[in-house]
């Protein structure tokens, strides 16, 4: 009797003195519900922390039968609920910018042809999907979102009155638009873009190599009205699943040479755990997606030609 009245208060004491490794604390701020989550990963019973990739499909842009159907590089890609796979060529030219394949990796059409005209494209579109299986291809220089089923057939064209790089058109009717940011400052336009370096203050400045490099390339009077902010986001950027985690690159070293740290978080916005990834195809994009268990990414080889490569997760 004495040895089970024992075990149970030990095992009471456990229970509520333990680490309460579920309690994560939630506020309202402006309407908007925030998870103050802890520096460490939470465990919680029965989810997993990280995952295994292993390779299923590739889609190389060096191989003759991708070239001889036009697609000799890649400006973005999407995916369907079905698994199917939508990519967008990078250069201009005469035949139409967006390929489809199927779950396997096998072509089956092309849509999305250069012009001027309803559907079509001055230069190489970035495009995306929404939850109807929709294409929804982005025309910058016309301020046009330009929607296509899933056969390519060419639906509508909405006119966007921003400086648009990428848009999607929400469930509810709502747009989530990428754009350039541009403004006035001193009596001069600027613009400002992201960049991810920080400190455990949250705070960096910013390298001159950086500056440099990013000021080469314009002329005199763009260089006159270039800023830079003083410090920058604790994150570069991240990508979602289909089943609402987000997967979100920090500037952490990974393991290995071009590797950085992602940070998981699942649906409830809960921190559950870490991944060493590659930087995908650009160096402060997360040019990846996550569907049906599977994991899309952008390859850049040492050769300059790129591949859209496909990998199962395995999660532990």
């Amino acid at each position: 009797m004495r040895k089970t009245l024992c075990l149970t208060l030990c095992l009471v004491l456990f229970l509520t003195c333990g680490p309460k490794q579920n309690d994560v604390k939630r506020v309202i701020e402006d309407g908007v519900e925030v998870v103050l989550n802890n520096i460490d990963p939470y465990t919680i019973k029965g989810m997993p922390k990280t995952f295994l990739l292993e390779e299923e499909i590739v889609i190389d842009t060096e191989k003759d039968e991708i070239a001889e159907i036009g697609l000799t590089d890649i400006r973005s890609f999407g995916v369907d609920s079905s698994g199917n796979i939508y990519i967008s060529r990078e250069r201009a030219g005469e035949e139409n910018y967006i390929f489809k394949f199927d779950e396997k990796g096998n072509y089956l059409l092309s849509f999305g042809r250069q012009g001027q005209g309803p559907g079509e494209f001055q230069n190489p579109p970035p495009l995306a999907l929404n939850e109807l299986d929709e294409v929804i291809a982005t025309a910058p220089s016309r301020r046009r979102l330009i929607l296509f089923d899933k056969n390519g057939t060419f639906l509508r064209e909405i006119a966007v009155d921003v400086n648009i790089g990428k848009g999607i058109l929400l469930k509810n009717g709502n747009y989530l638009i990428f754009h350039q940011l541009w403004g006035r400052r001193d009596s001069d336009y600027m613009s400002q873009a992201p960049l991810s370096l920080w400190n455990s203050e949250f705070k960096v400045s910013i390298p001159q190599g950086y500056k440099d490099e990013k000021l080469k390339d314009m002329n005199p009077e763009e260089r006159k009205v270039t800023f830079f902010p003083d410090s920058f986001p604790p994150y570069q950027s991240f990508f979602t699943s289909d089943n609402g985690w987000i997967f979100v690159m920090t500037n952490e070293k990974g393991e290995n040479k071009d590797e950085l740290i992602f940070d998981i978080f699942n649906s409830e916005g809960v921190f559950i755990g870490r991944k060493t990834l590659k930087r995908y195809f650009r160096k402060y994009d997360a040019f990846t997606t996550v569907r049906n268990n599977k994991f899309y990414c952008i390859h850049e080889k040492e050769n300059g030609f790129k591949k859209l490569v496909v990998y199962r997760m395995k999660w532990e």
